[in-house]
């Protein structure tokens, strides 16, 4: 079963679009062809070396904003550190539902609401609170499902 930093990882995968994934290796490409194309020009034609140098470092800086001025791509193997900073993160804080599972140890968890009627939302039983009290109750949502009016 893949961990909830696998599925946020796989899905924003699926959601960026390629061309962010690859937009390190794109700008890199474009800058060494970019480069070459200088390099030849200058080794082709009579400009001067100082043209071509001012060509040189406007590439390189272009690199430089574009690799800072853009997000940066979400890649396969963020998952797995992303396991490891949130165990990091964690560290000996004790879990709020008082459950304390070792790793490989499995435990069963009884479904604490099995033969009972679904607990009430804060703002479903507001509402019923209100309707009782003869105050107008608004209409509408999901909330709906569970109430028991």
């Amino acid at each position: 079963m893949a961990s909830i930093f696998q599925t946020a990882v796989s899905q924003a995968l699926v959601d960026q679009p390629w061309y962010i994934r690859r937009k390190d290796s794109l700008t890199a490409a474009a800058g060494l062809v970019l480069q070459i194309a200088n390099v030849l020009v200058a080794y082709g034609s009579d400009m001067p070396e100082w043209a071509n140098v001012a060509i040189a470092a406007i590439i390189g800086t272009s690199q430089i904003f574009i690799h800072a001025g853009t997000p940066g791509a979400i890649t396969p193997s963020q998952a797995a550190k992303l396991e490891v900073a949130a165990a990091e993160a964690a560290g000996d804080r004790q879990p709020v539902s008082g459950f304390v599972v070792q790793p490989g140890e499995s435990v069963e968890i009884a479904d604490p609401n099995e033969g009972h009627a679904p607990a009430l939302s804060a703002f479903a039983a507001g509402r019923q609170a209100a309707h009782r009290e003869g105050q107008a109750v608004p209409e509408g949502g999901a909330h709906r499902a569970y109430e028991a009016d």
